[in-house]
Order: structure tokens, then C-alpha cells, then sequence
């Protein structure tokens, strides 16, 4: 199991396409902290398609982490 430290670390060590990572660094978006504080609305408001959030979800979800509910 992962330390918080760990979870919380680059976006790049969630196992991400790397097209969803650069995509997320573009958008000013570099930490697991700064996704998980992002909203599904917010993800698509700067261009991902419904099926990336999803699979970012899915991601973060299996470490025991989730995007905002705001």
C-alpha cells in the first residue's frame, strides 16, 4: 500500500497515458494534490473527453483517492 507522501507525489506515478499526463501539465495541473482538487466539471471544461475523467477517476479510485465533488 502506498504512503500518503506517495499518492501525493507527480501525476506522472498514477500510470496515466502520458497524453492525459501532458495534457494535465498544460492545464497547470502537476501533482495528484492539484487533480484530486479538481472537479469532473473542471476536467472537461479544459477538454477532456468523458471517457479520460473517467479513466482518471478510475485511477485515482484505486489508490484511495477521488476527484472533487465541488
Amino acid at each position: 500500500m502506498l504512503k500518503i507522501s506517495e499518492k501525493l507525489s507527480a501525476i506522472s506515478s498514477l500510470g496515466l497515458d502520458d497524453k492525459i499526463v501532458e495534457k494535465l501539465k498544460i492545464s497547470g495541473i502537476s501533482s495528484t494534490k492539484e487533480l484530486c482538487k479538481t472537479s469532473k466539471k473542471t476536467l472537461k471544461k479544459l477538454n477532456f473527453s468523458v471517457k479520460d475523467v473517467n479513466y482518471i477517476e478510475v485511477k485515482l479510485q484505486l489508490l484511495g483517492l477521488d476527484l472533487s465533488r465541488k
